[in-house]
Formats: C-alpha cells, sequence, structure tokens
C-alpha cells in the first residue's frame, strides 16, 4: 500500500516535510521538530525554542506549554500518540491548503475508528 503525505503518522515518523534553518555554527536543525512530553508526542518550533530540555516549560504549535521529562529523550523510546493538534498546524504553517489538511484528518479519523 503506497502512503500519501495525508496519511496519519505512522509510529514515530511525522508525515511532513520539515523546513530547515540554519544555525550560526555552520550546522542545520530542522524548523519543527517533535518533542514527546506529556503524554503526546508534540510539535515545537526550533526558532522559538532549541533544544528541548527536560525539565524545562516547552511551548508547543497546539498552544499548550509542555514538561520534557527524562524518559521522554530516550531515542526509540517515543511510544506516546501524535498531538493531532500540533500535526494540523504544522500541515498549516507548512503551506497545506484547507482542503488537503481536511483530507488528513478524515485519513486520521479513518484510521484511529
Amino acid at each position: 500500500m503506497t502512503r500519501s503525505r495525508l496519511d496519519p503518522p505512522l509510529s514515530g515518523l511525522p508525515p511532513f516535510k520539515l523546513v530547515q534553518m540554519t544555525l550560526p555554527v555552520g550546522g542545520t536543525v530542522q524548523r519543527y521538530l517533535w518533542q514527546q512530553a506529556d503524554g503526546k508526542r508534540h510539535v515545537y518550533d526550533t526558532n522559538d525554542q532549541y533544544p528541548a530540555r527536560v525539565g524545562q516549560p516547552l511551548t508547543v504549535l497546539c498552544g499548550d506549554t509542555v514538561t520534557v521529562r527524562v524518559k521522554d529523550m530516550q531515542p526509540g523510546m517515543w511510544l506516546d500518540p501524535t498531538c493531532r493538534a500540533c500535526a494540523v498546524e504544522l500541515a498549516s504553517v507548512l503551506g497545506w491548503s484547507e482542503d488537503e489538511i481536511a483530507q488528513m484528518v478524515a485519513r486520521w479519523d479513518e484510521a484511529t475508528k
């Protein structure tokens, strides 16, 4: 089965093309990063905060302020569900049309029934 960018996220993998920015030190970091916190996988803007730090408040795209715990930073252990509001907001800031976002939400609803 072929997946499209409108399909719900697979475990640990966001379906979005992430925008990148260049850091002054010459490295590259994605503009929007996924971070598990408070029981969900959220998205945050690295222009506002970078990196996410254990015990520090982190404002995410859905508008919540979450706190990252040590267990949230464990590679390969991102088992919490994706924050739907963050996913929709990310699609919006990346320029998806309202129709594309509606299709993504409908597919997500269908997959989670």
